[in-house]
């Protein structure tokens, strides 16, 4: 069991990692933006119809308290692949390419 101690290995688990987590990460980003265009396009095409009207002041708080939790969903994502102690580097290089890839 020493043969796992290799820090080849430790380097390489960190990458792939960040890769899955790159990944993971653009997909989901990928779908919850199509998502939310989809009810943008409906709610704006319902306002032209005159069946809902929009309230901007409220429409931008929201758009704000979006803007707050990605900026606090990255700052937990990078928390998390620093925290790799030996893996750090590798780890971020494999968020890079997971997200070049996905």
């Amino acid at each position: 069991m020493n043969e796992l101690n290799i820090p080849y290995f430790q380097i390489s688990s960190g990458f792939i990692l960040g890769l899955a987590l790159g990944y993971f990460f653009k997909k989901s980003i990928k779908i919850f933006l199509f998502i939310v265009g989809g009810v943008i396009l409906i709610i704006f095409a319902a306002a032209h119809l005159g069946i809902v009207t929009i309230n901007e002041e409220g429409l931008l708080s929201l758009l704000n308290g979006g803007i707050d939790l990605a900026k606090e969903t990255a700052s937990s994502i990078k928390g998390t692949l620093l925290s790799f102690s030996a893996q750090g580097a590798s780890a971020v290089l494999g968020f890079a390419a997971g997200l070049k890839i996905g």
